[in-house]
């Protein structure tokens, strides 16, 4: 092996020892679906981020580190219908979870902090603990908002209301057709315009 191979041969091995040595793993997976559709998220405790990606596909990726145990995530289609299941420890891994802006969402997740971007669709959304931010590009798009928290703040700037404390609700009605329906036991719900997510 002459000298320069073997300095990247070195190179490549000193990176992979610190990966190792760190417990940094990534993995990422997908399946082609269609625009549209309707998509159920059975999501481990962890972090996620949902956001608006290709128009045919559904593509999982996350990012673990300091933990021996893997994580893991399955996509199973079936026509317009789409299910996402996770697992993997619950601390120090993060899930970006890419779908068709026009989608429906219904996403169950026990804990955890969860971002979702500017998707057009209906979403049904219930945590245990954790903050909640979902973007709303335009609040017009929807017929009916319900959100309720246990303990916690809801911030929904675009709409007009913030509540906090024990046992809080906001409802809205507009002229679109999209539903949001939220229910968190512990945490936080911030509605945000699209542009800061």
């Amino acid at each position: 092996m002459n000298k320069p191979m073997f300095l990247i041969a070195m190179l490549l091995a000193a990176t992979a020892l610190t990966l190792a040595q760190s417990g940094e793993r990534q993995g990422t997976t997908e399946k082609p679906f269609v625009a549209g559709g309707h998509i159920r998220l059975q999501l481990s405790a962890a972090d996620y981020e949902i956001r608006a990606g290709s128009k045919d596909r559904i593509v999982v990726s996350w990012r673990l580190t300091g933990s021996s145990q893997d994580a893991t995530a399955k996509i199973e289609v079936n026509g317009g219908n789409a299910t996402i299941t996770t697992d993997g420890p619950h601390s120090n891994v993060h899930f970006s979870i890419e779908v068709p802006r026009n989608s429906d969402l219904w996403v169950r997740l026990g804990a955890g902090d969860l971002t979702i971007g500017a998707i057009n669709g209906n979403k049904d959304i219930d945590m245990g603990a954790g903050d909640l931010r979902i973007a709303i590009p335009n609040k017009d798009d929807y017929g009916s908002v319900d959100a309720s928290v246990t303990a916690g703040d809801i911030n929904s700037g675009v709409f007009g209301k913030a509540t906090g404390g024990l046992f809080r609700s906001f409802k809205w009605n507009g002229p679109g057709k999209y539903s949001l329906r939220i229910h968190l036991r512990a945490g936080d719900v911030n509605l945000v315009a699209a542009e800061t997510i």
